[in-house]
């Protein structure tokens, strides 16, 4: 469809149809709903520190950030800054060929701090693996240990946007920091847990899960009798030193 678009808009072939354009796209596929549960979290990066301590902060920056792989992967020290608690991703280190800054949590910045005071020669690189496929075979080992048969590495990415909506922050922050390219797709991987649904229809604070105290009704001996001016009748409003009706003024509250 695009071809055709293009030969017509840029070619010249003005009278050139398209054959496509009546045909109805296909749906996307549902996106994966796997979120962590229980101390799942807690098994997998205990399982990750035992195979690399080096593994387990790299997913901690992935459960951090919603980076993909390939980003965390790419990590250079030049790119982060502690300063200003951010990373910045070049267009050509991106999926959609678009840059953007990701901020740091305090939890990523400090599995970052570790790697940087490692005592090692890797130059500007952030992480010693070698390759993705090192990464990706050492988190596969990692939730075999933790006994996460079906956790995947990009289901890292799906738990950390899903998270940002749970600590309220809205659609377009969080598709400036995930860098999806349409809402439809960062649709697609936010899956809210059931129990923030239910925090969030209850009043309570998602990021905290306590609920806030609600508002006590005055008791009977604090509340002020409701007051009605004495020429015309009117109810007044405990504020009021005027009548609404007849205009005349009122007493205040204790005054006859």
């Amino acid at each position: 469809s695009h071809l055709y678009t293009i030969a017509r808009k840029e070619w010249g072939y003005v009278d050139l149809i398209n054959p496509v354009e009546l045909v109805r796209k296909p749906r996307l596929p549902e996106g994966r709903d796997r979120r962590f549960v229980g101390n799942e979290e807690e098994r997998l990066l205990e399982a990750c520190a035992r195979k690399n301590p080096e593994l387990a902060d790299f997913v901690i920056v992935a459960l951090e950030t919603a980076m993909r792989q390939g980003e965390v992967f790419t990590l250079t020290w030049d790119r982060i800054s502690f300063a200003d608690h951010t990373i910045k991703l070049p267009p050509e280190l991106t999926k959609t060929r678009k840059g953007r800054t990701v901020p740091l949590s305090e939890r990523a910045e400090d599995a970052l701090k570790r790697q940087k005071a490692r005592p090692r020669k890797m130059g500007n690189r952030v992480w010693s693996y070698a390759t993705q496929d090192g990464v990706r075979a050492s988190f596969f080992k990692a939730v075999k240990v933790a006994g996460l048969d079906d956790i995947n590495f990009h289901d890292l990415r799906h738990e950390a946007t899903s998270r940002f909506f749970e600590r309220g922050l809205n659609a377009a922050i969080v598709q400036g920091i995930t860098g999806h390219k349409t809402a439809q797709m960062l649709a697609r991987y936010t899956h809210l847990s059931g129990k923030s649904l239910v925090e969030a229809v209850r009043g309570a604070d998602p990021a905290h899960g306590v609920s806030p105290t609600p508002k006590s009704s005055p008791s009977p001996l604090t509340a002020q009798p409701q007051r009605f001016c004495t020429h015309c009748g009117t109810a007044l409003a405990p504020e009021h030193r005027f009548c609404g009706g007849c205009g005349k003024p009122v007493p205040a509250h204790g005054q006859q």
